[in-house]
C-alpha cells in the first residue's frame, strides 16, 4: 500500500495507515464479523492468499485480544513472501497444490480448522459461508475438489464430494468497505501530507519491471 494519489482520495486507504493495517482490506473483515460474527468462539483459523497480511492483522489482533499466549492458530498462506505477524505462521507457497495443503493441515496437528478465510482473487470478488458441514464420510482432497484436466466435470463428482456451501454472500463487494471517495484535511500550508505504508513489500512482484527500466532493458514496441 503505498503513498500516492489513492492516498488523497480513499477514506480506508488513508485510515489503515494510520490504524497501523497494512492494506486497506482489513475494514472489509472487521465490517463482515460486526454483523456476521465469524470471529465468535473461533481458535484455529487459515487465511489464504493473505498477503500482504491485514485479515491476518485482524484475525491476531481480535482473537489474542484478551491472551497473547492462548493456544489460537492462526496460518497465513501467499505466493509472496510475507512480513512476520504476531501470533501467525506464514507459510509462502501455491494454495492450489498439494504440498501446500499438507503443510496447512500439519500446522494444526491433526485437528481442524474452525474458520478459513480468503481474499484473494483478481476481480475483488468473495465467498463467505458459516456453519459449515461436510456430508458424512466426506474427504477432502485437492484432487476432489479442483478439476485438473479441461474435461473435469464438477456434475460428475460423487455425493460425498459434490457439496453445497451454506453461502452467507459472495461476489462483488459494494456491501463491505466500498472503494469510496473523500477529502482529506489539508496542513496549513493547503497541501496533502501522504502517509507511508505500513508495511513496505518484501518482494514485489513489480521489483523485476523497476530493475529492467533503471537499466533501460524493457522491450521496445
Amino acid at each position: 500500500m503505498g503513498k500516492r494519489s489513492k492516498d488523497k482520495r480513499d477514506i480506508y486507504y488513508r485510515l489503515a495507515k494510520s490504524d497501523g493495517w497494512r492494506a486497506r482490506s482489513a475494514y472489509k473483515l472487521i465490517q463482515i464479523d460486526e454483523k456476521f460474527k465469524i470471529l465468535d468462539e473461533v481458535r484455529r483459523v487459515v487465511d489464504l492468499c493473505a498477503a500482504p497480511g491485514s485479515w491476518s492483522q485482524v484475525l491476531s489482533k481480535r482473537l489474542r485480544a484478551d491472551d497473547p499466549n492462548t493456544d489460537t492458530k492462526i496460518v497465513a498462506v501467499d505466493l509472496m513472501i510475507m512480513a512476520p505477524i504476531d501470533g501467525v505462521t506464514c507459510i509462502c507457497g501455491d494454495i492450489t497444490k498439494g504440498e501446500t495443503a499438507k503443510e496447512i493441515v500439519n500446522q494444526f496437528d491433526g485437528s481442524l480448522a474452525d474458520l478459513v478465510v480468503c481474499d484473494g482473487a483478481p476481480d475483488e470478488a468473495y465467498v463467505l459461508c458459516k456453519n459449515y458441514s461436510p456430508p458424512v464420510n466426506y474427504e477432502p482432497t485437492m484432487q476432489a475438489l479442483l478439476p485438473l484436466k479441461e474435461t473435469s466435470d464438477f456434475l460428475t463428482l460423487s455425493q460425498s464430494t459434490n457439496a453445497i456451501v451454506p453461502f452467507i454472500c459472495c461476489g462483488e463487494e459494494s456491501p463491505y468497505d466500498a472503494d469510496m471517495c473523500y477529502p482529506v484535511e489539508l496542513d496549513a500550508e493547503g497541501k496533502h501530507v501522504p502517509l507511508p505504508p505500513v508495511q513496505e513489500p518484501i518482494s514485489p512482484p513489480y521489483a523485476k519491471y523497476l530493475m529492467m527500466k533503471r537499466n533501460n532493458e524493457l522491450p521496445k514496441y
